[in-house]
């Protein structure tokens, strides 16, 4: 894919999509950031590297790069889903950097969080 021109946007793009569907998320994330670097327009770039990042945890990023693909098109389904998916996760364990203790100590919390959320119904 990368043949001809090793910084070719369409076939960065088509690369990232392929390692993203492989499962390689940090690999996507890392070539979609290829294209962002030279193309700050590059919705399909921005839109593939929140799905990589989210799937790697990185709710932070991901809901970062949701928004920078929908200031691009409003209408982008994807990165709207995306978005509202890691936001409320922004501020779990994996984003404030916890060792494992930490970590089950927030997702503890956040799970009892929730819980009373939804007896409140909400």
């Amino acid at each position: 894919m990368l043949g001809r021109d090793p910084n070719d946007r369409d076939a960065l793009n088509n690369t990232a999509g392929s390692q993203y569907g492989l499962g390689r998320y940090r690999d996507a994330a890392q070539t979609a950031t290829r294209v962002t670097e030279r193309h700050k327009d590059d919705e399909r770039a921005y839109t593939t590297r929140a799905l990589a990042n989210y799937q790697m945890r990185e709710f932070g990023q991901a809901f970062e790069d949701a928004q920078l693909a929908l200031a691009l098109n409003p209408k982008n389904e994807t990165a709207f889903q995306i978005a509202k998916l890691a936001k409320p996760r922004m501020t779990t364990a994996a984003d404030l950097g916890l060792d494992s203790a930490g970590r089950h100590m927030a997702d503890q919390v956040r799970r009892e969080y929730e819980a009373s959320l939804d007896e409140r119904g909400r």
